[in-house]
């Protein structure tokens, strides 16, 4: 494999936005493959607000099963204690035969990048590829720190989804991708809180996902259906 693509999360649940995000990164960036890997304990996170990881991983397989090109991988959730990208980077690079790895990652999550564990290594062993919602503004050089200037000073590009696909772009010596997808503007809490307020998730999960969600009463302690009932936060 030449190239495989990383995206992690807590995914609870996952949602249509980041199966958008992680086709239009493996398209445009010609990735043999896309791995989706659940947290087990975010060290950015409280693991009481997380739903258990059995029900975290199912949804996972229900919205990516189906397709050839995606896979779930659980190394994460059978780990002890909080779950370090680096070190989920470094079992992959030992693990698999691949050149190239990109983690795919939001535009939220790499303002924080500098909190991350050995985030300087981490971006060393794989390439990030950072993924604009609808309406974000995009990050300009200038608006990085000090600190990431100085590491990447002539390593930061930035693609917009519309444009074909860019192969040629993988030659480059980059780190750092910014690429814009014109997709949902979708997130895990809205979800939550819209099941939570009876609101309908149809469209915005996968089928199967937002029937899992029904099944197992998910980020509610009544057992009504979504639609019509008063949900209220899963504990």
């Amino acid at each position: 494999m030449r190239r495989l693509g990383i995206i992690g999360g807590t995914f609870d649940p996952v949602h249509t936005g980041h199966l958008i995000a992680a086709e239009e990164a493996r398209d445009v960036l010609g990735l043999d493959h896309m791995m989706f890997i659940p947290a087990r304990i975010p060290p950015h996170k409280q693991a009481w607000c997380i739903s258990d990881a059995k029900h975290r991983l199912a949804m996972l397989h229900q919205a990516v099963d189906a397709n050839p090109m995606f896979s779930v991988n659980p190394m994460e959730l059978e780990r002890t204690g909080p779950s370090f990208t680096v070190d989920t980077i470094r079992a992959i690079r030992t693990g698999y035969t691949v050149e190239d790895i990109l983690f795919i990652m939001g535009h939220d999550s790499f303002h924080e990048i500098e909190t991350w564990f050995q985030y300087q290594q981490l971006i060393s062993l794989c390439r990030l590829v950072v993924v604009s919602r609808p309406g974000t503004p995009p990050v300009q050089p200038e608006h990085f720190s000090e600190s990431i200037r100085r590491l990447f000073p002539h390593q930061v590009i930035s693609l917009d989804s519309s444009s074909k696909r860019m192969d040629n772009v993988m030659t480059s010596p980059w780190r750092i991708c910014f690429l814009i997808i014109a997709g949902l503007k979708v997130s895990a809490s809205e979800i939550r809180f819209r099941v939570r307020t009876g609101r309908s998730i149809r469209y915005v999960v996968p089928d199967g996902v937002r029937q899992y969600i029904i099944d197992n009463h998910l980020y509610s302690e009544d057992s009504g259906g979504i639609e019509g009932n008063a949900y209220s936060a899963h504990k």
